[in-house]
């Protein structure tokens, strides 16, 4: 930490020293201000304690640093609304160093942004006790969409002007954003194939030449090769012209013309806010930028240059939000290198990230049917339950199936997360994708949440597809609890819980997996019933094919919850009855008991007698069979009229089984035959 005294203080100016190009502003603060530097590399809230412990009396304390919603960085340490308990004893100290109408100003970008932003800077000054400003956007250079007006205020706030205009406009970054920057003398041993630049917030970034053309994957571009390769300024064009590095095509046989590739080294993605551009031979007019998203074309733009023109910047379109690779090269028409499009005298002097707004993973809890999101960078909307737009997010499960959630908008609970909770239909689905627990399915597709672009309606864009695992679990084993079946329409009524869609169109339930318990514990297992879906996650209804209703109708024998045996009647399901989830044995044989309705009353409505073998065959409905042999039909309850009006009921034919639920035959005894006869 270092001071720089500008007359006597009334405001001090604390500048973190991770803003790029601070100087700049540094240079245009007023007199009666004290400047402190905050080290990038220590407690930056600590540093303002410290400094403010040894001061009394302050009108302001203004604070120039990167800021996100409810969010300040100050050196290395973050004050947000998680830190802000741990850092109350340290603010709370400040109070004793300001007047008694001090106030504070927090330049940060999107700190007061939303509901969050606005929450977090009324408790950041309750906790001081002193009025805040603070930045409801993008705070810095016109050029890159910021400004460096500050339109929340929590509290009386006069706003102190400590920063001349001339330095505020001036200033090429912002307070939001990484500068990656060069020094005239960056590189060594030139021409360079590939060059390593570390930064702040994004970890290394790749950089090199190539001759490769535009569909080859980074790791296999072919680098330049001497003389042609990178380049910096003061190798270009001598010192005091400008600061950058490029490329020297060094008069190489190029094949599809020379790009300027950079990329981040692990992979990490970045918004790419700007390029800043030196056209030094002034011949170059237009060039093109290409950007990635793992290994993927995301964005393409056209760039104006001016001839001999520095400091150019390129503002960049939202399509370059969420990238990790760029490339650049010139298409001025009329120009190139061995008859291919070269850049020699095109230094890139810096580029601007701004952290990519992005999801990274998720969990989902299928117990309590919470899905919990995390990501970087998400901002609030006014109003309520609008932060996240959830008809944006799309989960991937079994068989690469897909889903997109119906489930209501939420607010997010930081910058960093926000949870659904999902509904009853979003729940079934769902889960019949992210079947198994942890991060694959049973078939071992990878689980994974895409966002469309304006998942996050504060933020434009910013559509992140791949990459975000979900993490699964308590999955839950669907069971059976009863059902009810309808012996006149052969509906079959089930419930239970925990049923799941499967992806596709009747196929949630199998229906041969099922097997009716009934008359004295005869069993059937349905056979061609057609497969169904699920009503809800606790009901289906199978309507029973002719067969299936027919056999099972002759063991549902009697209305309610048992046969006329005593038999309770029962359902059971084998495995994999409700789709193939939890990669487990899913049966549940027992305790599913049923309940029966509308058994016919059987009916005879015609029959047939053979007077020379005795046969008597009867035809109806609702015929029923019982337990045991030669017993379903009671040959002596049957009554012949004949000549006359003569009756005659059968003695000792003997009883006989139904051949169906609609035919019996009685072959008659010696004695009965001949009455009958």
């Amino acid at each position: 930490m270092t001071t720089q005294t500008i007359q006597p203080q009334q405001s001090i100016l604390f500048i973190d020293s991770g803003v790029a190009n601070y100087q700049t502003l540094i240079d245009g603060v007023k007199a009666g201000t004290r400047v402190v530097i905050l080290n990038a590399d220590q407690d930056g809230v600590q540093q303002i304690t410290d400094v403010l412990s040894q001061s009394s009396n302050v009108d302001s304390v203004h604070i120039l640093s990167h800021g996100n919603q409810a969010e300040v960085i100050l050196g290395n340490a973050a004050l947000n609304r998680s830190s802000l308990a741990a850092y109350q004893p340290a603010l709370q100290s400040w109070r004793s160093a300001l007047s008694e109408t001090a106030e504070v100003i927090l330049y940060g970008c999107h700190v007061a942004k939303g509901t969050i932003g606005q929450q977090f800077v009324r408790q950041l000054s309750a906790t001081i006790q002193a009025s805040i400003a603070a930045s409801v956007d993008l705070t810095g250079a016109k050029s890159l969409g910021g400004n460096w007006e500050l339109a929340f205020h929590c509290g009386q706030i006069h706003l102190p002007q400590i920063l001349a205009q001339s330095a505020l406009d001036s200033y090429t970054g912002t307070l939001a954003t990484e500068t990656i920057a060069f020094a005239e003398n960056e590189l060594s041993g030139e021409p360079l194939a590939t060059y390593t630049k570390g930064t702040t917030g994004y970890g290394n970034l790749t950089i090199k030449g190539t001759d490769s053309g535009i569909g080859i994957a980074f790791g296999s571009l072919v680098n330049l090769s001497s003389p042609a390769g990178l380049y910096d300024s003061l190798s270009q064009f001598n010192s005091g012209v400008s600061v950058g590095i490029g490329l020297n095509d060094g008069n190489t046989s190029a094949t599809t013309g020379t790009w300027f590739v950079f990329a981040t080294a692990n992979g990490g993605e970045f918004d790419l806010v700007s390029l800043t551009t030196t056209e030094g031979n002034g011949v170059f007019n237009s060039m093109e930028a290409v950007g990635f998203r793992n290994g993927v074309q995301v964005a393409t733009q056209s760039l104006t240059l001016s001839a001999f023109n520095i400091h150019e910047i390129h503002g960049m379109s939202s399509d370059f939000d969420y990238v990790d690779e760029i490339r650049v090269r010139q298409t001025t028409p009329g120009f190139f290198d061995s008859g291919t499009p070269g850049q020699d005298g095109v230094l890139f002097e810096n580029f601007i990230f701004q952290p990519a707004i992005t999801l990274t993973s998720a969990t989902y809890d299928a117990s309590t049917n919470s899905l919990v999101v995390t990501g970087t960078n998400m901002a609030a909307t006014v109003g309520a339950a609008n932060d996240i737009d959830v008809t944006k997010l799309t989960l991937t499960g079994q068989g690469g199936a897909t889903y997109t959630l119906t489930s209501a908008n939420v607010e997010i609970t930081s910058a960093t997360g926000f949870t659904v909770t999902l509904n009853a239909t979003d729940q079934t689905h769902v889960e019949g994708l992210l079947n198994k627990n942890g991060t694959s399915a049973v078939d071992a597709t990878t689980f994974n949440i895409a966002a469309a672009a304006d998942w996050n309606p504060s933020q434009a864009g910013n559509a992140d597809t791949t990459g975000n695992g979900i993490t699964v679990s308590n999955v839950q084993t669907p069971t059976i609890t009863s059902a009810t079946y309808d012996a006149s329409t052969g509906a079959l009524v089930v419930a239970g819980t925990n049923f799941v869609n499967a992806n596709g169109a009747a196929n949630d339930i199998t229906a041969n997996k099922f097997t009716f318990t009934g008359e004295s514990g005869t069993t059937y297992t349905l056979t061609d019933s057609s497969n169904v879906e699920i009503t809800s996650g606790t009901a289906f209804t199978i309507t029973l094919s002719a067969t299936d209703k027919a056999a099972i109708n002759q063991i549902s024998n009697k209305n309610g919850t048992s046969s006329t045996s005593g038999t309770t009647y029962n359902l059971a399901a084998a495995d994999d009855w409700n789709t193939v989830i939890g990669n487990a044995n899913t049966s549940d044989a027992t305790g599913n008991g049923i309940t029966v309705s509308n058994v016919a009353v059987p009916a005879i409505t015609s029959s047939t007698y053979n007077a020379s073998t005795g046969a008597l065959a009867v035809t109806g409905t609702g015929f029923l069979g019982v337990n045991g042999a030669t017993n379903d039909i009671v040959a002596n309850k049957f009554t012949f009229t004949g000549e006359g009006g003569t009756t005659y009921t059968l003695t000792d034919t003997a009883n006989v089984e139904i051949t169906s639920g609609t035919a019996f035959t009685l072959t008659l005894s010696a004695t009965d035959k001949a009455a009958i006869n």
